[in-house]
């Protein structure tokens, strides 16, 4: 039952950035330029602006895929955690691709697919 702390392939931080990287491009895409200048320069803010807390829900949403990109390249993990975090991911990236259906959300049920296969790995190698 205990299985030894290793570090996942390589591929998994890379699918993790890639994913931050698809998140951050739709958001930008997804909202007009003058939204964005605006909350820049300080002409909107999430107080008044719907579209602002949606910007700023995207860019946090991409910060924590990048924050887990650099967990799985740095740390060693447990076959047992990185399913439970593959499963996480598998229902956050449903729910949200089911709440906005534009969005690249399930792309992120998919890493979390392809990560609970990871942990699948990791068991066998042991």
């Amino acid at each position: 039952m205990k299985s030894t702390a290793t570090r996942p392939s390589v591929l998994a931080p890379i699918l993790t950035v890639i994913v931050a990287l698809g998140t951050l491009a739709w958001g930008v895409r997804s909202t007009s330029g003058w939204v964005m200048q605006q909350a820049l320069f300080g002409g909107l803010d999430a107080t008044i602006s719907s579209d602002v807390r949606a910007l700023a829900a995207i860019f946090a949403v991409s910060a924590l895929e990048l924050v887990l990109a650099a967990a799985l390249l740095l740390a060693r993990w447990r076959p047992g955690n990185l399913h439970i975090l593959g499963l996480l991911l598998v229902g956050v990236g449903v729910i949200f691709g089911q709440l906005v259906s534009s969005g690249p959300f399930w792309a992120l049920a998919l890493l979390g697919v392809w990560l609970v296969w990871e942990s699948a790995s990791m068991r066998a190698r042991d």
